[in-house]
């Protein structure tokens, strides 16, 4: 047998090595593609979150019932079965007024999920809603899944709208923060039947950001578990066609006077129109993730940056934002962030065209958890296979110290004006493959 010489074996090693980077770049993740809610009705994928005690997603979709009438529905998943689904479809909110952008988080004190979402009623006004789930199927009180009924977290002449919710188990209180005469509103919710005098509710809504002058919108919000404190971020309107991204702390419980935690701060404020944004928290690193979609001349980016979850006055931005996803003619927008709560892995899902206009796609870009990082990105934009339909409104749940993920999006079929949607899952694992696939489930 001939021996070569080491230097020989290394150059192959290194070879190799860098062969396999190479065919990871864009590679997609192996995932089977489950259809969620598939009819001759107009169905949208809404939420998902995951139930940490069980194992188990409960994902949420909106079907138009006709009339203009639409409502929520929901299922709950297993990521890591064949099976996927347990139990059957059942609805969460189907009155005769239209219910749609529903948000969702989990209460692993409980064990049980809370939905908001807005309800329109027939003199125009849209208020938010709460309704809770049971965490595990035949849990419920209300039927078998729901708990309670469904109660007004925020109700007024006005318009209430873009809900969003989380949870803060230190304090025991949900946040749910919200849209009013182009401000920010926020209501606090107590567990089951724990709120003032035995209802739902802690305490009176107050304002998180109001400019009299300019438009904030597109709430989100997260929870510092560690620092047991609530940050919001919204977009903020700088100036014409000129939105930036804006913070504020929040108390992580109710207390007399103010319930804001030091000032608002900036998160995105250059020349580009920001929009869109989103948080995700990593409490090993005790951090925070915020992404963003950035729009400038007529091109669209993903773009993030990390805050320092124990900063909790000033400013608390670690560095400087930096692209997720940053093409100079693919168009990249619809940012959703997902962490590992255990592992810290980072992964952010995000909308793709290769061209704009193009079909729309949905791929997902990982992320270093440890920082400072030379190179933010830990794996660059891996794309899902091109559909003959556009994907869009990804949801993306990473579950915690298991290799599993759900991506959710919303399937478009048909031709202008006679659009209809599809719910749609793309299920399986974390890691890639140099051959994409995507394989069809009933």
């Amino acid at each position: 047998m001939k021996v070569r010489p080491l230097w020989v074996w290394l150059l192959l090693a290194a070879s190799l090595t860098a062969a396999q980077a190479v065919a990871a770049q864009g590679a997609a993740p192996f995932a089977r593609e489950v259809v969620v809610a598939d009819s001759n009705r107009e169905e949208r994928l809404e939420a998902v979150a995951y139930n940490t005690t069980r194992g188990e997603a409960l994902v949420v979709w909106s079907v138009d019932t006709g009339g203009g009438d639409t409502d929520l529905w929901a299922r709950r998943a297993q990521p890591e079965t064949p099976a996927l689904w347990v139990g059957a479809a059942f609805p969460v909110a189907a009155t005769t007024a239209p219910e749609r952008r529903a948000r969702v988080v989990f209460n692993p004190l409980d064990e049980d999920f809370l939905v908001v979402y807005e309800r329109r009623l027939p003199s125009g006004d849209i208020d938010i809603i709460g309704q809770r789930v049971a965490g595990r199927s035949g849990g419920g009180d209300s039927g078998p899944e729901l708990r309670g009924t469904s109660f007004a977290v925020a109700a007024s002449i006005l318009k209430e709208e873009q809900p969003d919710v989380a949870f803060l188990p230190a304090t025991q209180q949900f946040l749910v923060v919200y849209t009013l005469s182009d401000d920010v509103w926020a209501q606090r919710v107590a567990r089951y039947r724990l709120g003032d005098g035995g209802g739902e509710l802690i305490g009176s809504r107050f304002v998180v950001t109001a400019d009299l002058e300019n438009t904030e919108t597109g709430p989100v919000v997260t929870a510092s578990l560690l620092r047991a404190y609530f940050l919001v971020a919204y977009a903020y309107e700088f100036g014409t066609d000129d939105f930036d991204v804006r913070g504020q702390r929040i108390q992580g419980m109710a207390v007399a006077g103010s319930q804001l935690l030091d000032t608002a701060f900036d998160i995105a404020f250059d020349s580009a129109n920001e929009t869109e944004p989103r948080l995700a928290y990593n409490q090993n690193r005790q951090t925070i993730l915020a992404v963003w979609t950035a729009t400038a001349g007529g091109n669209r980016d993903v773009r993030a940056v990390w805050l320092d979850d124990r900063i909790l006055t000033g400013s608390p931005l670690i560095g400087v934002s930096f692209p997720v996803a940053a093409g100079l003619v693919p168009q990249e927008w619809a940012p959703y962030p997902a962490i590992d709560p255990i592992g810290g892995e980072t992964v952010v899902a995000l909308n793709y065209e290769r061209t704009a206009g193009s079909t729309t796609r949905v791929g997902l870009v990982w992320l270093q958890d440890r920082l400072p990082a030379p190179n933010p990105i830990a794996q660059p934009l891996a794309l899902f296979p091109e559909r003959p339909f556009p994907m869009s409104a990804p949801r993306l749940l990473l579950c915690p110290a298991r290799p599993c993920l759900l991506l959710g999006y919303s399937a478009r079929f048909g031709i202008s004006p006679n659009f209809e949607h599809d719910a749609h899952l793309l299920a399986g694992g974390r890691w890639t493959v140099a051959s994409p696939r995507l394989r069809r489930w009933p």
